[in-house]
């Protein structure tokens, strides 16, 4: 599979740079694209990718190469601070945002950059992966009459914060940043093993054993594009994107493109939760498909799984860009696969007391205090 991805990408790719800038500064920062043409019978859709947290596109090459196959061209990127673009500060392994509408804005560059340099003659569609689904759900929410639709797995519209609850752990992140330590890794970061020589299997993100050999693989030969995690201003950005989204959705606004939705039951990483919230808001528009076995990457995923994954995108794409009527696709919500045991993703109570979590928050922000205060007085 490894030695696939390499002859894919090095003959299928168009590898172009753009030059965002940063949020505050003003100075340049390059965000590498990628398009793939697509082959056979052109289906007339144009498709974005934008990627997850700690990810690079070159992971998603075998979507590429079924999506580009089926007749649609694709055009994607790294994220600012990950992957093969550029990073705002250092350490070179730590993602950091100042806003997280600076994603939207780096995703909005990208999309006038595909009409200026490919000239599309079809709309555009939105297809993407955890972070990248809050992402596309944002600029499609800001543009609506400029996409066709949004495929949006996993979605990250609100993360999972464990041992914290949310909101502690948003005031936690601000109160970091206030005290100086927005450029230092978050709480738990940088996990033991993290450089790419030293990497092990990553925790329940997939079931597919050569999938994940292959992602493995591609760190271990582009080291660059390796994080050792997020640092609290990417956290802090992050909350805020999260919970202005869900302000906005969850209450009386409607979301204004229609969307497929993919579950994962056994998600470690984004709350099933606030999915249901957002259906039970947006569900007239929403086609969604549950995968109560599935890890948190369903683009790789297992065959059973990815398949159907893959199939439903361009059932949807196709079906919305040739304006058919929908409404039965909106009304079935496919579940793919039985429940096995308890599924992840639903809630299992509290992974400690409340003040437990406060003493040990107080404890560290007392500890950190210390030590800056100490470093200013050498």
């Amino acid at each position: 599979m490894y030695s696939e991805q390499g002859r894919f990408l090095q003959s299928k790719s168009q590898v172009f740079t753009l030059q965002s800038t940063q949020d505050k500064d003003g100075s340049s920062l390059s965000l590498q694209c990628c398009r793939f043409e697509a082959t056979g019978v052109q289906a007339g859709i144009e498709v974005v990718f934008l990627t997850g947290w700690n990810e690079s596109y070159i992971k998603y090459w075998e979507l590429f190469k079924d999506l580009t196959e089926a007749g649609f061209s694709v055009t994607t990127m790294d994220h600012r601070s990950q992957g093969l673009s550029g990073r705002v500060c250092e350490p070179f392994a730590m993602s950091f945002v100042y806003d997280f509408d600076s994603y939207v804005a780096d995703a909005e560059q990208l999309v006038h950059a595909i009409k200026s340099r490919f000239a599309p003659k079809g709309p555009i569609a939105l297809v993407s992966h955890s972070m990248g689904g809050l992402v596309s759900m944002k600029l499609a929410a800001q543009f609506p009459n400029v996409f066709l639709c949004v495929v949006a797995s996993a979605p990250m519209i609100q993360f999972k914060t464990a041992p914290f609850p949310w909101g502690f752990a948003g005031a936690m992140a601000h109160l970091f940043c206030a005290l100086g330590f927005g450029r230092s890794f978050a709480i738990g970061f940088p996990k033991e093993g993290w450089e790419p020589e030293n990497m092990t299997m990553p925790f329940e993100t997939t079931h597919s054993l050569p999938r994940v050999k292959c992602w493995l693989m591609q760190q271990r030969d582009n080291s660059k594009i390796v994080l050792a995690g997020p640092s609290n201003q990417w956290l802090r950005a992050s909350w805020r994107g999260c919970n202005s989204f869900m302000k906005e959705f969850f209450g009386h606004s409607k979301f204004p493109t229609p969307v497929l939705l993919f579950r994962a039951g056994r998600d470690r990483f984004v709350h099933e939760l606030s999915q249901d919230a957002f259906l039970k808001n947006n569900g007239k528009k929403t086609r969604v498909v549950s995968f109560p076995n599935a890890f948190h990457e369903l683009y790789l995923e297992t065959d059973d799984i990815r398949t159907v994954a893959v199939e439903e995108i361009k059932t949807f794409l196709t079906a919305v860009g040739q304006d058919q009527d929908c409404t039965d696709l909106y009304a079935e919500a496919l579940v793919v696969g039985e429940v096995e045991g308890e599924e992840v993703g639903k809630k299992r109570g509290r992974t400690s007391a409340l003040t437990v979590t406060l003493t040990l928050s107080a404890a560290l922000v007392l500890g950190m205090v210390i030590a800056r205060a100490r470093k200013n007085l050498k």
